[in-house]
């Protein structure tokens, strides 16, 4: 009876404990995943801001800084000065065809609000949609007009969301590895000290041998 009671016990024990773990693991997966987001975001961000500053500011943007850009932040860059488009390769290829992220990029700026034909900045961000796109993409669409307010360069940033996808996904089964882990060295010793008798079990067992005898 003693070492059934005491075999309930330990299970019970090494299965709340798995819980606490399970669940103190989830909440620090979360917050490295909230912070891995946060600290992409604000990369991205700097580099939206720098190459707006270097269309804006410097009305000369050099290929070979555009490509730079492109393949840092795994980004598809696609320009339009006064309705022309800048030629340019870009940096690295992308999973879906450019034509296809810029084509799908310019009809849904419009969708979230962009108007072209209105000279004065703007700025919208939005997520690319597309049956035929086998990755993850947003945008950001922004309309620059000069200072005399008589030309415009139409900007779309395209941001390839799949490595970041790629390294939430790698952080969830590190701490599911890590929970495994902690899991079998919870219970690895549980099921060895099972097989242990227990030193007042034997006395009983001892005890109630001698009286049968």
């Amino acid at each position: 009876m003693l070492k059934h009671l005491r075999r309930r016990l330990t299970i019970l024990f090494s299965i709340l404990t798995a819980a606490v773990l399970a669940a103190a693991l989830t909440a620090t997966c979360r917050m490295a995943q909230i912070e891995a987001v946060s600290g992409a975001d604000l990369v991205f961000a700097n580099t939206v801001s720098a190459i707006e500053d270097a269309v804006t500011e410097n009305n000369l943007v050099r290929d070979g800084w555009l490509a730079s850009q492109e393949a840092a932040g795994r980004l598809v860059l696609y320009m339009e000065d006064n309705g022309h488009p800048l030629v340019f390769s870009g940096g690295w290829t992308p999973a879906d065809a450019r034509t296809t992220l810029v084509a799908l990029a310019r009809e849904q700026a419009v969708s979230a609000g962009l108007n072209p034909d209105r000279l004065h900045r703007q700025k919208v961000n939005f997520s690319l949609n597309g049956a035929q796109l086998s990755g993850s993409y947003t945008c950001t669409a922004m309309l620059l007009p000069s200072e005399q307010m008589s030309s415009a360069v139409l900007l779309y940033i395209i941001r390839d969301m799949g490595p970041l996808h790629d390294r939430l996904w790698a952080m969830v089964w590190q701490y599911t590895a890590l929970w495994a882990a902690g899991a079998l060295i919870v219970f690895y010793p549980c099921r060895k000290f099972h097989r242990k008798p227990h030193f007042v079990e034997t006395l009983l067992m001892h005890t109630s041998y001698d009286r049968k005898a």
